[in-house]
């Protein structure tokens, strides 16, 4: 007996793909009128946004210690996820991953730092028609000069932006490390920090 093959017509394809649409965008809405489902999609990816950053830092850290130089890494853009990234899984290319060389000499004699390095990741995709905005990070490592002695030291931190603070790129400052100690800038909070000479936190 042969098999029967079932063709849709266009206009089942359409009602199917509208509902499915409205099932993204509606179904999972709580009762403060947010969309949870999106909200925790967003949370992952904010998540694996910083382990990106972590991850960049601790190349960094392995690059200077051979070469005592630190390197500039490929920036890495975001791109526009598609609906079905949204429905079946997270997007993994919202964010765009950068890095920038500063010069420290006038910073060398009293803070003992021989060289840094910062990272960024920010929202440079995944705008417009989704209607969110992702937190900006920015991180830093630093190569320490230790008191007395021709050894160094690697700090790192990251800090994520506050919520309600609008930060762009530009008008962010970046970490400081003074007096031994690290600071993030205005309007962040330090999500991540690394001193060679004790375990990460």
């Amino acid at each position: 007996m042969a098999k029967k093959e079932i063709i849709y017509s266009p206009c089942k394809l359409l009602i199917f793909s509208i509902g499915f649409l409205s099932l993204l965008l509606t179904g999972c809405s709580s009762e403060d009128g947010g969309n949870q489902a999106m909200s925790e999609k967003i949370d992952r990816i904010t998540i694996k946004a910083k382990k990106k950053l972590i991850s960049m830092i601790t190349t960094q850290e392995a690059v200077f210690s051979k070469q005592k130089s630190f390197v500039i890494i490929t920036d890495q853009k975001g791109q526009e996820p598609s609906l079905k990234d949204w429905v079946i899984g997270d997007p993994q290319s919202c964010y765009g991953y950068y890095t920038r060389a500063e010069n420290v000499k006038n910073n060398t004699n009293i803070n003992n730092i021989a060289d840094s390095i910062y990272v960024y990741a920010f929202q440079d995709a995944c705008k417009g028609h989704w209607g969110f905005t992702l937190k900006l990070y920015v991180g830093a490592v630093f190569a320490v000069k230790l008191p007395d002695s021709k050894q160094l030291k690697m700090v790192s931190v990251i800090c994520k932006e506050n919520d309600t603070a609008y930060l762009s790129r530009k008008s962010l400052s970046l970490p400081e490390y003074t007096n031994g100690g690290l600071k993030c800038p205005s309007k962040t909070t330090q999500v991540y920090f690394n001193d060679s000479n004790n375990s990460p936190k």
